[in-house]
């Protein structure tokens, strides 16, 4: 009797437990959106061209002249734009060195969705061309103040970029291309630029230059 008296009564204390630990997950969830970095998420597949806009700077802040594409890899296959951010930040610089980052379905980020970082959206240089040893650092410096900076999430030494990032990678790297005067020659591999083997052995370099072209 006393059972069936708190199913009719109210909820009972298996209920109310449930409950309570819902809405302290929705409350945790909602800090955790709060505090985070808020990039631009473009996506999941294909960046319309009237999407442009939402890639664009913020109002009020002139685009900078960029003349060059640089695409590379993260080097973890677990990663998303949130990990790089604070990665990038751990070791001295203000957040992402990239501009956009192309998601493979792990972490925060859907396969083959676009982010555009926060340093894309206020103009600013990149922080992603590596000095090595044997770099010029002026050189580097002048890479990462006129070039675009792509990362794919992926470990290119490991496996190929998806389907679904090679797709997006084109689209975007197109729409730039298109916006900025970009020339084909100018959209390079990180180790076209530095002793570097980002983004990996296994990214199809053939078929995105090809693929490159046919879009022109």
């Amino acid at each position: 009797m006393k059972q069936q008296h708190e199913h009719q009564g109210g909820l009972s204390r298996t209920q109310t437990v449930w409950l309570a630990f819902a809405a302290s997950m929705a409350v945790f969830g909602g800090l955790f959106v709060l505090t985070g970095p808020s990039p631009t998420v473009i996506g999941p597949l294909v960046v319309p061209q009237q999407s442009m806009d939402r890639s664009m700077p913020n109002d009020g802040i002139a685009r900078r002249d960029w003349n060059r594409i640089i695409v590379h890899h993260s080097g973890l296959h677990f990663d998303d734009h949130f990990a790089i951010d604070r990665r990038h930040r751990d070791s001295g610089l203000k957040g992402s060195g990239f501009h956009f980052v192309i998601g493979n379905g792990s972490g925060r980020l859907a396969d083959g969705a676009i982010v555009a970082t926060d340093r894309w959206t206020r103009q600013e240089a990149g922080a992603h061309v590596a000095i090595t040893d044997e770099a010029d650092a002026a050189r580097v410096d002048r890479l990462n103040l006129e070039s675009i900076g792509i990362a794919i999430i992926g470990d290119g030494n490991d496996r190929a970029p998806s389907s679904r990032q090679m797709t997006a990678l084109l689209d975007l790297v197109a729409q730039l291309q298109r916006e900025f005067g970009v020339g084909d020659d100018d959209v390079m591999l990180h180790s076209d630029v530095a002793e570097v083997d980002s983004p990996g052995r296994y990214f199809p370099r053939s078929e995105f230059a090809r693929k490159l072209a046919a879009d022109r």
